[in-house]
């Protein structure tokens, strides 16, 4: 199940405690117009995160936090859920990826988004399907 996190503080816990492209710094909004922090969570467990940051009217660039012991298909399956909820709630044309690692390439590619130069992937609304 995706859903929000309930408060900024224990979403900024737990993206600091998976391995993550950077630590969210303490002055960083996590509750503001166009940053939502999305926990996948399986059977009462925090199993990762979303990270998705509106970029502009059109696009919002996810990211996803998720720690090595919860990776599988399971993941891949969450993922594809964390994408659709981006699009139903946030409604964006694009959304676009840029994984700093090859295993964020992997699982960009997994999900459903497409790569469209080194290091950006993305998917439109048009052509999602999950």
């Amino acid at each position: 199940m995706i859903v929000p996190f309930d408060d900024p503080c224990s979403a900024r816990s737990y993206i600091n405690s998976v391995p993550y492209d950077e630590v969210i710094e303490e002055w960083i909004p996590l509750c503001t117009d166009g940053i939502e922090v999305l926990k996948w969570v399986d059977d009462g467990e925090i199993k990762g995160a979303f990270v998705a940051v509106r970029i502009n009217k059109h696009v919002v660039s996810v990211h996803a936090a998720i720690p090595e012991k919860s990776r599988g298909r399971d993941a891949v399956r969450a993922g594809k859920e964390g994408i659709s909820w981006v699009f139903d709630k946030m409604e964006p044309k694009t959304i676009i990826s840029r994984p700093s690692y090859r295993s964020g390439e992997i699982y960009s590619v997994l999900v459903g988004l497409n790569r469209i130069r080194d290091g950006v992937y993305c998917v439109e609304r048009t052509k999602w399907e999950n």
